[in-house]
C-alpha cells in the first residue's frame, strides 16, 4: 500500500492519517519522479497488488500522473477514496483506465450528517454521484461505512440510498486515535461503545435500530465485570509472545514521504527505499519483527482472549498503552464479547 498525500480535503472528527495542508508534514511529501522510481522497484521487485490511499489520494495534485504511470507498469491498483474529488478529469482517466477495485467511504446519510463528520456537509452528493460513476465503469467498487455516534443512526438512509443501486456497504467501527500524537482528534468521544459495535457487528444492516437498543443492555453487563481484569503496570516479563500480522509479513506500506513502515498505522520502525532500495528496506523490516510484534504478557495469560478483537501491538500503541500495556477499551470489549456469544446467542445472525 502507497500513500500518496498526508492531505485529505474533509476534517473527519476521528481520522487517525490525514494531516492539515499547512502542516509540516505536508511539506515533506516527495515528488511524482521519487514516487516513479519507487513504483519501478516494487515492480521489479515482484510486486503486483497496489493499494493507494492517502490522506486522500486525488488531493494530490499530480494524482493522475503517477496513477497512469503505475497502470502502465501493470500493477492491479486499488483506490482507496473518500470519492468527493471525483471530478470530469479524474472521471475520464478512470473511465479508459478502471483501477481494478475503488474502494469508497462513506460518512453519513444526509449533507446534515457530513457536516457533522466530515465539516462538509456538500461531500454528500458529491460521493453518491461518484458511486453512480463508479458503476459504469470496469471496477470492483467496495463500499465501506465508517460508523461513529455522530452517524451511527444513518444506517437506514444509506441503506435506503444504496438499495435502488443493488449495492451493498460493510461497516468499519474500529476506531482509534491519530497515529500522531500531537494531532488532536475527537475519537474517543466519537467512537461507538464496545457494546454498539458488538451488536452492530451480530444482527443485519436492516437491524441496525434494534442492534443499539441491546447494546444498551449489553453494557449493562459490564457491573459484572472482574475489578482486576485489567492492570496499569502490566509487563513483558515473562518474556510476552510473540504475535503476527498477515499484512506485515506479506506487505508493507510507503509513506507519502517515501518512508517504509510495516502498515499505516504502525508508525516505527521505518526505512528509506529511496536510499538503500525496497529490497534492503524490506529485508531490514523483517528481520525486525520479532521486536516489534508481541502482546502483552497479561493478554496471553487472558481467559477472555479468543473473544478479543485485536492483538495487533499498532492498535495497543495508538490506544496509549503500547505493545507491554492493555487499555480499558479493548479489554470491555473482550468481555462484552464472550458475554454476548455464550449468552446472548446472536452470534448466528
Amino acid at each position: 500500500m502507497i500513500g500518496l498525500t498526508y492531505y485529505c480535503n474533509l476534517q473527519c472528527k476521528m481520522c487517525a492519517f490525514s494531516y492539515p495542508k499547512n502542516s509540516k508534514k505536508c511539506g515533506d511529501m516527495i515528488s511524482a519522479e521519487q514516487w516513479k522510481a519507487l513504483l519501478l522497484q516494487l515492480k521489479d521487485n515482484g510486486i503486483v497488488d497496489l493499494a493507494i490511499t492517502g490522506g486522500e489520494p486525488l488531493s494530490k495534485p499530480d494524482f493522475t500522473e503517477i496513477y497512469l504511470f503505475a497502470y502502465n507498469l501493470g500493477f492491479k491498483i486499488t483506490i482507496k477514496t473518500n470519492a468527493t474529488l471525483v471530478d470530469e478529469k479524474i472521471k475520464e482517466v478512470f473511465s479508459k483506465y478502471p483501477p481494478l477495485n475503488t474502494m469508497i467511504t462513506i460518512y453519513g446519510g444526509s449533507p446534515e450528517t457530513y457536516k457533522k463528520v466530515t465539516g462538509q456537509a456538500g461531500g454528500y452528493e458529491r460521493v453518491f454521484d461518484a458511486i453512480e460513476f463508479f458503476r459504469t465503469i470496469k471496477t470492483k467498487l467496495i463500499l465501506t461505512l465508517t460508523l461513529i455516534k455522530e452517524n451511527v443512526h444513518d444506517i437506514p438512509l444509506i441503506l435506503n440510498k444504496l438499495q435502488p443501486l443493488n449495492l451493498r456497504v460493510s461497516l468499519c467501527t474500529d476506531i482509534h486515535k491519530h497515529i500522531n500524537n500531537e494531532i488532536v482528534t475527537d475519537y474517543y468521544n466519537s467512537r461507538l461503545s464496545p457494546a454498539q459495535r458488538i451488536c452492530l457487528h451480530n444482527y443485519y444492516l436492516n437491524e441496525s435500530e434494534q442492534a443499539l437498543a441491546e447494546a444498551e443492555i449489553l453494557e449493562k453487563e459490564l457491573s459484572r465485570r472482574e475489578p482486576d481484569f485489567i492492570s496499569e503496570n502490566s509487563s513483558r516479563e515473562p518474556k510476552s509472545e510473540k504475535t503476527y500480522c498477515l499484512d506485515a509479513l506479506l506487505g508493507f506500506f510507503l509513506d507519502a514521504d517515501g518512508s517504509m513502515r510495516y502498515c499505516q498505522e504502525y508508525i516505527t520502525p521505518k526505512q528509506y527505499p529511496l536510499e538503500i532500495g525496497i529490497a534492503k528496506s524490506w529485508e531490514n523490516m523483517y528481520s525486525e519483527m520479532d521486536n516489534y510484534y508481541f502482546s502483552p504478557q497479561m493478554c496471553n495469560d487472558c481467559k477472555y482472549k479468543k473473544y478479543c478483537v485485536t492483538n495487533c501491538p499498532a492498535r495497543l500503541v495508538l490506544n496509549g498503552m503500547g505493545t507491554e500495556s492493555i487499555d480499558k477499551y479493548t479489554c470491555d470489549y473482550a468481555f462484552l464479547n464472550m458475554i454476548y456469544k455464550e449468552e446472548y446467542k446472536k452470534n448466528d445472525k
